[in-house]
């Protein structure tokens, strides 16, 4: 039948021969590759299969764990420790050192009064009379300390010229010496210069200490501190 064919159509028949087989051959390969490709995932998918773990492989790790932890970590016992002996007595009372202690109201009271006229007799100054505050304090101090501040007239300057209390505050001392009576003298004073304009605002504190004398207390010693200058 191919032989009675024109040699025109015996080319068109062989030629679609051969493209017929290449198609078989492209379409061959291209099944071949897919298949190689479903085989490489389901390779893969059993390797993760294989190298992950299942629940109960995880419920078991965790149970082997948690042995571990049971037979290694030392119990409560092993740490407790008894309350080391303390030497307190909550009851006790804490001494705190007051004038009370020493001395009635009545000679705190007294001791007061003189800080009371000793602050507001020696605090002021005068620059025309330097030594007056030093006078007027005397019937409030002993000889002892009344030597020791005549060597200490301070000298009048133009803008130090005089000074006065506006406020005096006697009150103890929040720790007192003992056996000592021992007041503070808190002043607020207002300074001037030699014009007799107002060049400062003060606050000072005089610690003192007293000794008996007769039926009442004198000035022994004293110290002295600045706390505030306004301008």
């Amino acid at each position: 039948m191919f032989n009675n064919l024109s040699p025109k159509a015996k080319r068109i028949v062989f030629n679609s021969i051969i493209v017929f087989t290449v198609m078989l051959f492209v379409l061959g390969y291209f099944i071949g590759k897919s298949a190689e490709k479903e085989e490489n995932k389901n390779d893969k998918i059993e390797e993760v299969k294989n190298e992950g773990f299942s629940y109960s492989d995880m419920e078991n790790d965790k149970e082997k764990k948690t042995e571990n932890v049971e037979e290694n970590e030392p119990s409560h016992e092993e740490y407790k420790q008894e309350n080391p002996e303390v030497d307190f007595d909550e009851n006790a009372e804490i001494e705190v050192n007051v004038l009370s202690n020493k001395f009635t109201q009545e000679q705190i009271n007294e001791a007061k009064n003189v800080v009371q006229k000793f602050t507001e007799a020696y605090y002021p100054f005068d620059g025309n009379n330097p030594t007056q505050s030093i006078e007027n304090a005397k019937p409030f101090v002993t000889e002892e300390l009344l030597n020791k501040i005549v060597g200490q007239v301070v000298r009048p300057t133009f803008e130090y010229f005089s000074r006065k209390p506006i406020k005096i505050e006697v009150y103890e001392p929040y720790e007192p010496e003992k056996e000592i009576m021992n007041l503070i003298a808190r002043v607020t004073g207002e300074v001037y210069n030699a014009d007799g304009a107002l060049s400062n605002k003060e606050t000072v504190e005089y610690n003192i200490k007293l000794v008996p004398f007769e039926n009442t207390f004198k000035i022994n010693d004293y110290t002295y501190k600045s706390l505030r200058g306004d301008f």
